[in-house]
């Protein structure tokens, strides 16, 4: 009788870490969909590319496709900004909230919007690891709606409609990450 109730329960386990397995790499397919899968970014380099921005104590930052929400925890934590971090796979929202109330970061607001319709005024970082057609849909709103000053850092693609405002260009593998100035 006991053997029958330890094989019932692992099976029942076994089906939970299924379930939650599916649910999970179902979302990551949802990323893909909307515009940018989810690629962790590693934390040595993300110090390095928000040093080079010029991050200081004080300053707004936002992250557009923030996945676990490490990057605009970084910059909240380690630089003083107040950050804001928008991702569209709800899955990796919960995961980032978790992230950031495990790593006791304060200052970090996390919002599961669509980055095409998150506001863009207002901020002095903005940093985006997106794929190239969804940066393409953006680029006129980053000009439009960026006040003079505000960098922009994409990490992995160039915006093309921003290349007169290149300032910098960080050189990485796999990835190149480029700065530009509004």
């Amino acid at each position: 009788m006991m053997g029958i109730v330890l094989y019932l329960g692992l099976y029942i386990l076994v089906l939970i870490f299924l379930f939650i397995a599916i649910v999970y790499i179902s979302s990551l397919f949802y990323s893909l969909l909307k515009g940018a899968p989810y690629v962790p970014t590693r934390t040595l380099l993300i110090r390095d590319i928000l040093k080079r921005s010029g991050l200081k104590k004080g300053m707004r930052f936002l992250e557009l496709g923030c996945g676990d929400g490490r990057v605009v925890s970084i910059a909240v934590s380690d630089f003083g900004a107040t950050g804001k971090g928008i991702e569209i796979n709800p899955m990796l929202v919960a995961t980032a909230r978790i992230r950031t109330w495990l790593n006791r970061v304060d200052g970090v607001e996390l919002v599961r919007e669509d980055v095409q319709h998150t506001e863009l005024k207002g901020w002095n970082v903005i940093f985006l690891y997106l794929f190239p057609a969804l940066i393409e849909k953006l680029q006129s709103r980053l000009l439009k709606e960026c006040a003079r000053g505000t960098v922009i850092i994409s990490h992995g693609f160039r915006i093309p409609a921003l290349e007169s405002r290149l300032f910098d260009t960080r050189p990485g593998t796999p990835y190149k990450t480029y700065y530009y100035r509004i």
